[in-house]
C-alpha cells in the first residue's frame, strides 16, 4: 500500500520546518549561540577592564602606603587640604571586625558580579519562536487545504 501524496507532502513539510526550528531557534541553535558569544565578549572586556583597574589600584595602594609625600598629595587632592596641612598616618589594628562595623556594600543594591543585560537590536528568542511556530502552523493548514481540493 502506497502512502498518499498528501501525507508525504505534509510529513516532508513538517520535517523541514522542525529541522529549521531546531537548527536556528532552539536553545542549542545558531541564534542562541551568537547571543551567548556576544555576552561572552562583553564579559571578557569587563574582566580585562577590571583587571587593569585592580592593578592600577594595587600600585596606587602600595605607593600611598609607603610614600608620605604621595599620601599628602592624594589627601590634598581629595580632601581639599591646604599646602601646609599635615597628614597623620595611623597603623591599622589587626583585630576582628566589630559587630558595629557597617560595610558600604550593605547600602547598595548593585552587585558587581551581577550579569549585565546586553542591549541588542535583536528581539528575544521567544518572539522568534512564537512567530515561527505560528507561521508553520498556518503554512501546514494552507498546504492541507490546498491538497484537500
Amino acid at each position: 500500500m502506497a502512502i498518499p501524496f498528501k501525507i508525504k507532502t505534509i510529513a516532508l513539510l513538517t520535517f523541514l520546518m522542525s529541522g529549521v526550528y531546531f537548527c536556528l531557534l532552539s536553545r542549542s541553535g545558531i541564534l542562541e549561540k551568537s547571543d551567548l558569544e556576544a555576552r561572552l565578549r562583553v564579559l571578557k572586556l569587563d574582566v580585562e577592564r577590571l583587571e587593569n583597574e585592580n592593578a592600577s589600584l594595587e600600585a596606587k595602594h602600595k605607593l600611598l602606603k609607603n610614600d608620605d609625600v604621595a599620601l599628602a598629595m592624594e589627601a590634598r587632592k581629595y580632601y581639599l587640604l591646604s599646602e601646609n596641612a599635615n597628614v597623620l598616618k595611623f597603623r591599622e589594628t589587626a583585630g576582628k571586625p566589630s559587630a558595629e562595623t557597617v560595610l558600604a556594600s550593605r547600602f547598595t543594591n548593585i552587585s558587581p558580579f551581577k550579569v549585565k543585560q546586553i542591549k541588542s537590536p535583536v528581539p528575544p528568542m521567544s518572539i522568534f519562536r512564537f512567530f515561527y511556530i505560528t507561521a508553520g502552523i498556518f503554512i501546514c493548514i494552507g498546504v492541507f487545504i490546498k491538497l484537500k481540493k
